[in-house]
């Protein structure tokens, strides 16, 4: 089964949108990958869904439902050090979960991380690109 780290951006359009991210989500419902996740990244995801500029976007029952599911079915990894690889420093948790996990692919809407294009065996894509994937392998 794919191994994937899920980018908070993805996520939150999950909740918010009707896209590539929604319809990822539906697939994690339906066990077509795992999710990877580090504890620092969980908490993340935490913090930004339940801040107040969301409140008025997404359900909360919408949110405990995500991160029920997430928390169900993750792979949950250990960071040890955090390498300073992306343009932008804060993304480097990211990639450190990815090279933990030996993940299949970072799903992201970062373009400084998809500027990378791999790490360490890692594809990092977007929604749309990952959800291809899915699909592919679910025919």
């Amino acid at each position: 089964m794919l191994k994937a780290v899920i980018d908070t951006n993805i996520w939150i359009s999950a909740l918010i949108g009707s896209g590539s991210p929604r319809q990822i989500k539906d697939l994690l419902q339906a066990r077509l990958f795992r999710p990877v996740y580090a504890e620092e990244l969980f908490n993340e995801l935490v913090d930004v869904l339940t801040r107040p500029k969301y409140a008025s976007m997404i359900q909360p029952a919408e949110i405990y439902k995500l991160l029920h599911l997430i928390e169900e079915v993750a792979v949950v990894v250990k960071l040890g050090a955090v390498p300073s690889i992306s343009r932008d420093p804060k993304d480097d948790v990211f990639l450190a979960c990815a090279l933990a996990s030996h993940s299949d692919f970072l799903v992201t809407g970062d373009d400084d991380l998809l500027v990378l294009g791999e790490y360490h065996g890692t594809k990092i894509v977007t929604a749309s690109q990952f959800l291809a994937v899915l699909l592919r392998d679910k025919g």
